[in-house]
């Protein structure tokens, strides 16, 4: 339950979390037979229901009271499971610095992989490259969606077709977001060719030299 919620949340768990005691293992130990829910463990344990149920404040209330009771009846508490490592997984991205904010690259990113990275990574800000052939209108509502900043500048990978004007004040925006803090993360099909540009483009505008951006670019 935590790892989904945490995800429709674009929250990341502190490790803690990571592992968990299901309460009901310790009821079925201590009082032999199989846990029926938390009123169900109230009412065999002989506990009276405070508040009221599935409120969630005073659930934890109760649970902690449950706990405590088996404890006191000889319970030992051990972990009982743990979040996978499909559950842990983070998007591998490569942040490097920009200004006063992060820069980053990624390829189109599936259904609610956006939400995951944001929720990960802290991402405020996408620049979509994306093509209308490519599904550019899907990340636009994905952003909206999760309520992060975004630009649209479709182009193609053929530089030379690029308006040089156009292209000198679409960098200048991004730069702008990168003064104020922001994580920026830059988004074509491939995640190499037009977002690679772009992001050089930016670091370039910022004043960073050619062998500077390309360290900072091949960092793994």
């Amino acid at each position: 339950m935590l790892p989904h919620q945490s995800y429709l949340s674009a929250v990341t768990p502190p490790p803690y979390f990571d592992q968990w005691v299901n309460i009901k293992r310790i009821f079925e130990t201590v009082v032999g037979k199989k846990a029926q829910g938390m009123a169900g463990m109230l009412r065999d344990l002989e506990l009276m229901l405070i508040g009221r149920h599935h409120s969630g404040i005073d659930d934890c209330r109760n649970i902690a009271r449950i706990l405590i009771e088996l404890i006191t009846r000889g319970g030992v508490v051990n972990n009982t499971g743990k979040r996978s490592s499909k559950d842990k997984k983070v998007p591998n991205m490569n942040w490097v610095s920009c200004a006063s904010g992060l820069l980053s690259t990624y390829r189109k990113p599936r259904t609610k992989a956006l939400l995951h990275i944001k929720g990960v990574r802290g991402v405020d800000f996408v620049v979509n490259l994306l093509k209308e052939t490519e599904d550019a209108d899907k990340l636009t509502d994905e952003c909206n969606r999760y309520l992060i900043d975004h630009v649209e500048y479709p182009i193609d990978n053929d530089v030379t077709q690029l308006d040089p004007d156009e292209f000198f004040n679409r960098i200048r925006i991004i730069y702008n977001e990168a003064q104020e803090g922001k994580s920026i993360l830059i988004i074509c099909p491939s995640g190499i060719v037009r977002s690679g540009l772009i992001s050089y483009s930016v670091l370039k505008y910022s004043g960073a030299s050619k062998d500077e951006i390309f360290n900072m670019l091949s960092v793994p």
